[in-house]
């Protein structure tokens, strides 16, 4: 097998890795999702959690509240396994030592309302170019808006007829009804980066159209390990995702917005898909090297990057706003220099130098 065959298996298998993570919580934080809705029905749609990782759809919000939204990526096979991603951290690293934890004690302590957007039954898709598409259109090839059901058949029926950038914002301006606070921050996992930043882009083009409150515009953007294909594409005007991404965020950027973007492993480089480096000198960018895995553990360290962000919270990492933006303007980056040989990220040492 060649490098990259290797790279883009490695990559493909990283959201079952990440269900393996997850079906190692232990009982007192797992989800019923079962007995929250029916998997042979297309649910998609923005969940609230509480401190116990137990999600609601109208339950675990508070409108006066900093608010902080997760949106996941691609999701190949999880629909048949019946996996959805929570905020629970569980695994082993190469020593064969154990973590455990419920990444979002210190955000409910801290007041913050904590959300996933699931988009998983659409972005449940076995070429992760198609499910790229639907983040942009509702009209791609043979692929449309299908979804997945439980025996992990596609599904043409009841799909939706915009994008699932779209079902995003609205289900995020239905469920920020009455919202007022003034601290929002929406975090995209991989491919989820652009479901991130084109939701962000609807909320502000709304915000400036008075369609909309001015308070809904997310204050702070975080790309994790994010991932974009390569190539032009016809649904976008002949550009590639990662150049759109690029010229989204600099409109942000120059309306005051906080970005930020972490890189966790190889499974987002130029062997698989655009790596954006342009993108990276744009915004507040972090390294970060999980040698508690094995170097050849991409899944895992692509995994990593969610539980590592909203895990780090508890330790004040990269957390202060001012001192996010501070190195977003500046022409340097984070490198992680220690605390990179355990998954705890109360260890990490990290050093500011030239990009």
């Amino acid at each position: 097998m060649s490098l990259k065959m290797m790279t883009i298996t490695l990559f493909a298998f990283a959201i079952f890795q990440a269900s393996v993570i997850t079906t190692l919580a232990k009982e007192n934080y797992s989800i019923d999702w079962d007995a929250i809705f029916n998997w042979d029905e297309l649910d998609v749609g923005l969940y609230w959690f509480d401190e116990n990782n137990q999600p609601s759809k109208t339950e675990n919000f508070i409108a006066d509240r900093p608010t902080v939204i997760y949106v996941h990526g691609w999701q190949n096979g999880t629909t048949l396994n019946k996996f959805r991603e929570s905020f629970l951290f569980s695994d082993t690293d190469k020593y064969g030592e154990e973590i455990y934890a419920n990444t979002l004690t210190s955000w409910k302590q801290q007041g913050w309302n904590v959300g996933i957007f699931y988009w998983n039954q659409l972005s449940d898709e076995g070429e992760v170019k198609d499910a790229e598409a639907k983040i942009w259109t509702s009209d791609y090839s043979n692929v449309g808006m299908r979804w997945k059901d439980s025996t992990g058949e596609s599904r043409y029926d009841n799909m939706p007829q915009v994008s699932a950038g779209e079902l995003f914002y609205d289900s995020y301006v239905k469920a920020m009804e009455g919202y007022t606070g003034n601290n929002i921050r929406i975090v995209g996992h991989s491919l989820g980066n652009q479901m991130a930043v084109h939701v962000t882009k609807l909320i502000s083009d709304d915000v400036k159209a008075g369609n909309i409150a001015e308070n809904l515009m997310p204050n702070r953007i975080a790309l994790l390990d994010p991932y974009y294909s390569k190539y032009a594409k016809d649904y976008l005007g002949g550009k590639w995702t990662g150049e759109v991404v690029r010229e989204y965020v600099q409109q942000f950027i120059q309306d005051g917005v906080i970005v930020e973007a972490t890189k966790t492993s190889a499974a987002t480089g130029p062997l698989t898909g655009d790596d954006n480096r342009e993108l990276e000198q744009m915004v507040a960018f972090t390294q970060i090297k999980p040698w508690a895995y094995s170097a050849t553990d991409i899944a895992k360290k692509h995994v990593y990057a969610v539980p590592h962000y909203f895990y780090q919270y508890a330790f004040k990492t990269m957390n202060d706003d001012a001192e996010v933006r501070s190195l977003m303007e500046s022409n340097n980056k984070m490198i992680h220099t220690d605390g990179h040989f355990t998954l705890t990220p109360e260890d990490d040492v990290f050093m500011e130098v030239p990009y």
